[in-house]
């Protein structure tokens, strides 16, 4: 009994292994920016980049509390893949959580999974080679749109001063913003962004090197994760088959 249940558990889990395998191998990395704007005011991004069967997902969260004013809104993303490509060929598709409005005292309204506004520049040069750059306030995006940080604990925007209240520079981006792109001549799983610039405001800023590591207090960190390899999680599930083959034969013999 006990053998068979260990069979039975151990084909269980080959047959998750073998699920998780299909999505495997993909390299998913996060940069997480903290530091401050030339302002004074607090800045704090996460970009979440994968890479799955040729797609290059981005997320973008502004993760500032109750921001002062639009210095700390996030208004474009540059970025280097491992793998040096720098085309793509296929319209940008965005879409942002809410698109916010905050009204003269600080209260908002919110229209749910709307368009961004943000395009896509192609062989975009950061200062470390040939990339690609999301951007808002940049030739051919439709902005004001950037990316805000999150509400005041009254859920309201109770610090923003007249830049983000009732200005024209309404509506901004909130909470998730999430891009994809599609078409990188030659894009596998096996890729990984490997630098990652933001920049900030309402101007549209080019210098994304210089801008990030000057003007904030930190550079951008980034924290790198990877999937494990289908052919690794095969292994583990041939282990643990063959586990519970053995015991079953162990078993059956001093039967």
């Amino acid at each position: 009994m006990q053998a068979r249940a260990l069979t039975r558990i151990a084909l269980l889990a080959l047959i998750t292994i073998l699920l998780i395998a299909s999505a495997a191998g993909a390299s998913v990395i996060s940069y997480t920016l903290i530091g401050v704007d030339s302002a004074g005011d607090p800045v704090s991004v996460r970009a979440d980049f994968s890479v799955v069967a040729g797609v290059l997902s981005v997320d973008i969260t502004n993760q500032v509390v109750d921001p002062k004013n639009t210095g700390q809104n996030v208004n474009a993303l540059a970025f280097t893949l491992s793998t040096n490509q720098s085309t793509a060929p296929n319209p940008l598709t965005s879409v942002a959580t809410f698109a916010r409005t905050v009204g003269p005292t600080g209260s908002f309204s919110d229209v749910a999974n709307a368009p961004t506004g943000w395009t896509l520049q192609q062989n975009f040069n950061d200062g470390l080679g040939l990339g690609f750059r999301l951007c808002v306030l940049c030739a051919g995006g439709a902005g004001p749109d950037t990316i805000i940080g999150n509400l005041a604990g009254g859920g309201t925007y109770a610090s923003a001063d007249s830049s983000i209240k009732g200005s024209s520079n309404n509506p901004f981006l909130a909470s998730v913003v999430h891009y994809t792109i599609t078409g990188i001549p030659g894009l596998t799983s096996d890729a990984y962004v490997d630098s990652a610039f933001l920049s900030f405001g309402t101007t549209d800023r080019t210098t994304l090197q210089t801008h990030c590591v000057e003007r904030l207090d930190v550079s951008c960190q980034p924290e790198r994760h990877r999937a494990p390899e289908p052919s690794s999680l095969l292994l583990v599930g041939a282990g643990l088959l063959g586990l519970a083959g053995f015991s079953l034969r162990k078993r059956l013999n001093t039967k």
